[in-house]
């Protein structure tokens, strides 16, 4: 059991799609997979960004359920996989994306400080190219892990004190 990075991914020159994946270190994966993308989609101008990168426990099984869920989106809107990056290193691990989740923390926020219609905002933040949303999941499972261990510490220390 170690920690591994989770972490985000995206090439600001293709709108819209981004990478969840694992890596002992993200910055070397994101050189490894824009050199890998430069090599097989020809693209000079690619420039892979890491914006998110959180150490996490048992992150290969966080990575399958993350992917498992956007891979359920594979229709809709909001997710899906993306065959963009096909056949590059981590090439089945870039999804689709737009933001309905920030958008709609975007409006509570707005709704409960500000008291105003920010609809149009909202929209921005939804079309925002940059994977807002993919950024809010891996949080998520990381918060909750630590959380969770906190909270095993937490009872173990307890249980000694008594």
């Amino acid at each position: 059991m170690r920690f591994e990075h989770l972490y985000v991914m995206f090439d600001p020159s293709c709108f819209w799609i981004a990478k969840i994946g694992i890596s002992k270190d993200a910055e070397i994966r994101s050189t490894q997979v824009e050199k890998s993308i430069k090599k097989k989609k020809g693209r000079i101008n690619t420039d892979v960004v890491c914006i998110l990168k959180m150490p996490v426990l048992f992150a290969e099984s966080i990575e399958g359920v993350l992917h498992a869920f956007l891979r359920s989106f594979s229709i809709g809107l909001f997710y899906g996989q993306s065959d963009a990056m096909r056949n590059t290193n981590g090439g089945t691990e870039w999804f689709k994306y737009s933001n309905p989740v920030s958008a709609l923390l975007f409006l509570a926020v707005c709704a409960l400080w500000f008291n105003n219609q920010y609809f149009a905002w909202a929209i921005g933040v939804f079309l925002l190219p940059i994977p807002l949303d993919f950024c809010i999941f891996v949080l998520g499972c990381a918060v909750l892990q630590y959380a969770v261990i906190l909270m095993g510490l937490y009872v173990g220390f307890s249980f000694l004190t008594k």
